[in-house]
């Protein structure tokens, strides 16, 4: 699955105008993505996704770069720890240094997070983590296609989209939540729809139609807004999982900018 999501990324362009850095925050190693020309004084911690078992700043350049050039700010993209050398709660750990290093450096009221597929669970689940110590509050919050409960997906689900999922299969989503969590898939810190959500930042949530884990995000904004949390939710039609991330497609663009003005 590494191998295959390595070789996909290097089909991705690169974003012009947008210099790239390896560096590390908090001990963790990852890339600074600067826009030649900034605009926004925001920073963005971006966490990729993969299933926790793959990805990799490398493999999200090109759509993080783009996000990060339509914002006209920079944007932070941390190695995390993988699984299953690393399972829960290993990236969570290394999201909760990076997001503390990163306020403590005096970017905590200019901080916004966004993620996609694991690494939208995984930031769903840093939002909690940090409300729940009293961290500062990053000022928004943008989700693509997020994977937020690890038990699935469930039957439901699989009869209506299996066939137009042309990304993910249910026992590879099965699969991944294993090596990343055991027996914990139903911990609120691995399955965040399962958690709290109040006091959540205002958020974006974007699916596919036609993806297996675009339900999920369906369901985390009604769980949002039942929480009291402001959540904008948009549902792409017959879009894939992370389409965003697909150079080719003309909804990439519009996709990514009405991500940049959430988050700007």
């Amino acid at each position: 699955i590494r191998r295959t999501i390595d070789r996909l990324a290097r089909w991705a362009p690169p974003t012009r105008g947008v210099r790239v850095a390896g560096s590390s925050v908090a001990g963790v190693p990852g890339e600074w993505l600067v826009p030649r020309v900034r605009t926004d004084e925001r920073l963005l911690l971006y966490l990729h996704g993969g299933g926790y078992i793959a990805g990799s700043p490398r493999t999200h350049r090109s759509l993080v770069g783009a996000l990060a050039a339509s914002m006209g700010a920079a944007a932070f993209i941390p190695h995390y720890r993988l699984a299953p050398e690393h399972p829960f709660p290993a990236a969570l750990d290394d999201a909760r240094a990076v997001f503390d290093e990163l306020a403590r450096r005096g970017h905590g009221e200019r901080l916004v997070v966004a993620g996609d597929s694991a690494g939208g669970g995984l930031a769903t689940s840093l939002m909690v983590d940090r409300r729940d110590a009293g961290a500062v509050s990053p000022k928004r919050l943008a989700l693509l296609s997020p994977w937020v409960d690890l038990t699935g997906p469930d039957p439901e689900t699989v009869k209506y989209r299996e066939a137009t999922d042309v990304v993910m299969a249910p026992h590879q989503i099965r699969a991944a939540a294993r090596a990343y969590a055991g027996d914990q898939l139903d911990h609120p810190a691995v399955s965040p729809i399962r958690a709290d959500l109040a006091g959540l930042p205002p958020t974006l949530i974007q699916v596919g139609s036609a993806e297996l884990l675009g339900v999920e995000g369906e369901l985390l904004a009604d769980r949002l807004r039942a929480c009291g949390v402001e959540v904008s939710l948009e549902i792409w039609n017959s879009m894939a999982h992370v389409f965003q991330a697909v150079s080719v497609l003309k909804e990439r663009r519009p996709a990514i900018a009405r991500l940049a003005g959430h988050l700007s």
